[in-house]
C-alpha cells in the first residue's frame, strides 16, 4: 500500500462519514415529516367531512 493509496483511502472514509452525517439527519427529518403528514391526514379529512 503506497502513500497515495493511504491518502485516497483516508479521503474516501472521511467523505463517507461526511455524507452519512449529512444525510442521516435529513432522512430522519423526512421520516418525521412523512409520519406527521400520514397521522394528520385522517384528522384533516375528518374535520372537512364534518
Amino acid at each position: 500500500m503506497t502513500r497515495e493509496d493511504a491518502v485516497f483511502a483516508l479521503l474516501a472514509v472521511m467523505w463517507h462519514v461526511l455524507v452519512a452525517g449529512l444525510w442521516l439527519p435529513l432522512a430522519l427529518i423526512a421520516l418525521l415529516v412523512v409520519i406527521g403528514v400520514v397521522l394528520d391526514r385522517p384528522t384533516s379529512t375528518f374535520s372537512k367531512e364534518s
